[in-house]
């Protein structure tokens, strides 16, 4: 299989750019064109391919032969795909390479950051591309610049190569090909988007706004401005009698109102003994509430967009991958299918092809899992491992005496928010707080005390000194290794500690650049920004960053099976693994998902791994099949 490097140049605008743009909607849009293309194969000498040449090319390889190899290969493999109908065998990003390799020792992974980190010593863009906003391929011709445009072309390309060959030995190759599965969620589609629904959705939650604003004016809400604005709608407040709350800001150091979603102060509003008041903060907190409709909005723009070489209504779904210092997957182009909630109609509106349907399985309690086997805590492994009611008999032996689901509800909830949320050295006023947010989700606002917070805190650690020991040696023994500067490393089960990084079972690494200790607290350079390192937090990291492993190599050990059953990858979202297969192969990709998501991982002997599958024909009406 040889290896393309490509970089393409093309047509943009300062109306029509990916700076104001998503990237369906900029490369199916009538304006897209190639202007050239910088190629290079294997270790020969680059060249340039020139507007025309660029289709012809491309049809003359066989994909099958190709692995195409670029920087934000989701956008080029994606421009070879709608407008020419051409996937390669294998897609690797360059860019997603940096993400996972360099992490966040980089602020900026674009190519010129990369290579200029790495010491690849090719010529930046210099103000070529400003120069040709807006210019045809004539225009540029005209103006004098096409040789200057393509030469920088040309060195992106080979710039692009250089990486290639400094990060690779670094990448995993389960990596390459969990990539290249990810990358295609967005490059080949295959999710549909149901347009009516989604436009329904929106006009729907516009609709809602326009009512809510209808009332505020009721209440002295004479613009929408007046609504928005801190100060305006902080005056309405004090001409109804009520003192804005206010709080001081974490970044400019001094006093702001308060009229976040999380600032308490402004939620008890909610709860004031004037109805006007309260209907005035319903007011605000819905009206400012857009990232649903902006999310739909723009879902059902590109569900409307035509793809010629894909169905109609397709959806393609950009992940980011190294997001997170954890190695998790984030959403991209403005879409974030990693955070759609459970009850979005959005969900409803991601549909499986005809024939198909989707099916997903999702780790069942897979941070408490990690954590309990990680740190020895035997007790609490054999309660997952039994199958009971965890959350329940933690929450018996916490309070001690026997609490059932239907019994005692808030006590197995307190319990189920313990075994969640105190393994990261959690204080008393974070469970207050975890408590009230989840328990609201729930539908029922539970606030604790300070004294009953305290006591499940401490009973908790006295349940599992096991974790509480391991908190004692990552802030003893585990952060100072990674602030020392010598050769040496702690190894401890699948992670080893070494100087700034933590290596995990399949040799990705977490970093913590420049660890030191000052002014009583370990910092590190998190991408350009100070960071705070404590015991709590990297525990935490480290158990996410097991998850992921575990997660994605039943992804990786998937494959086969996928392209057996002409199944697809389709959506991942935290611990969640979604694919599209055909109907008659439901059942039997279902088996293998549960097979391999319950799969004692080899780094983690003695790990009782859980799952729960499910199928239906939207993202959003999956039902229990395992």
């Amino acid at each position: 299989m040889q290896l393309l490097y490509a970089d393409f140049e093309t047509f943009y605008s300062t109306e029509y750019s990916l700076r104001v743009m998503d990237p369906p909607s900029y490369i199916l849009n009538d304006l897209f064109s190639f202007h050239c293309c910088g190629i290079a194969v294997n270790d020969d000498p680059g060249f340039i391919l020139d507007q025309d040449q660029i289709e012809r090319f491309f049809n003359s390889l066989d994909p099958d032969d190709v692995a195409l190899v670029s920087h934000n290969a989701q956008f080029d493999a994606s421009c070879l795909s709608w407008r020419l109908g051409w996937k390669p065998k294998i897609i690797i990003d360059t860019l997603s390479m940096s993400r996972t390799v360099l992490n966040n020792k980089l602020k900026r992974h674009d190519l010129d950051s990369v290579a200029t980190y790495l010491g690849v010593a090719f010529q930046g863009k210099g103000n070529t591309l400003s120069q040709v906003r807006g210019m045809s391929r004539a225009d540029i011709i005209a103006n004098g610049l096409w040789d200057e445009y393509t030469s920088y072309c040309l060195a992106d390309t080979l710039k692009c190569r250089a990486i290639f060959k400094k990060l690779a030995p670094s990448m995993p190759d389960d990596e390459f090909l969990l990539q290249d599965q990810i990358l295609r969620m967005a490059v080949d589609p295959v999710l549909l988007a149901d347009v009516t629904l989604l436009q329904q959705h929106r006009d729907e939650i516009r609709q809602r706004k326009e009512l809510m604003f209808a009332r505020a004016m009721l209440m002295g809400i004479e613009t929408k401005t007046d609504l928005m604005s801190n100060a305006r709608f902080a005056s309405v407040l004090s001409n109804l009698g009520v003192d804005p709350p206010t709080k001081i800001s974490p970044i400019t150091g001094l006093r702001t109102f308060a009229f976040a979603k999380s600032d308490d102060s402004f939620q008890a509003l909610r709860e004031h003994d004037n109805p006007l008041i309260r209907d005035l903060v319903e007011t605000r907190l819905g009206y400012k509430s857009t990232i649903e409709e902006t999310r739909a909005d723009r879902l059902l723009n590109i569900g409307n967009l035509h793809f010629p070489w894909h169905d109609e209504h397709c959806m393609p779904v950009a992940l980011r991958c190294g997001a997170a210092r954890t190695h998790r997957l984030g959403g991209d182009w403005k879409c974030n299918f990693q955070n759609l909630g459970r009850e979005s109609t959005i969900r409803k509106a991601l549909c499986a092809p005809p024939g198909h349907v989707l099916v997903a399985a999702d780790a069942a309690q897979i941070e408490a899992r990690l954590l309990a086997w990680y740190c020895g805590q035997q007790d609490l492994l054999e309660l997952f491992r039994s199958g009971v009611d965890v959350y329940a008999a933690f929450a018996s032996r916490l309070f001690g005496r026997p609490v059932t689901k239907d019994g005692e509800p808030k006590l197995r909830f307190l319990g189920k928010t313990a075994v969640l949320g105190c393994g990261y050295v959690c204080g008393v006023d974070k469970l207050i707080l975890m408590v009230k947010a989840l328990s609201a989700l729930a539908g029922e606002i539970l606030v604790l005390s300070w004294v009953e917070a305290n006591d499940i805190i401490q009973g908790y650690r006295a349940l599992n000194d096991k974790i509480v020991w391991k908190w004692g040696w990552l802030r003893d023994t585990a952060i100072p290794q990674l602030a020392r500067g010598v050769m040496t490393k702690v190894e401890d089960g699948p992670i080893t500690y070494g100087f700034n990084e933590v290596t995990g079972p399949s040799n990705l690494k977490m970093f913590y650049p420049g660890l030191a200790y000052k002014d009583g607290n370990w910092w590190y350079d998190d991408a350009g920004q100070p960071n705070k390192l404590y015991n709590g937090k990297l525990i935490e990291n480290v158990i996410q960053f097991l998850g992921r492993m575990s997660t994605m190599q039943a992804a990786r050990r998937l494959i086969p099976v996928t392209i057996e059953l002409n199944a697809r990858f389709v959506l991942q979202a935290h611990d969640q693994l979604v694919y599209s297969v055909p109907e008659r192969h439901a059942e039997l990709l279902g088996s293998h998902l549960h097979a391999e998501m319950t799969r004692e991982p080899t780094w983690a002997p003695g790990l009782p791994l859980a799952t729960t599958v499910e199928c239906g024909p939207t993202y959003g009406q999956l039902e229990r099949m395992h």
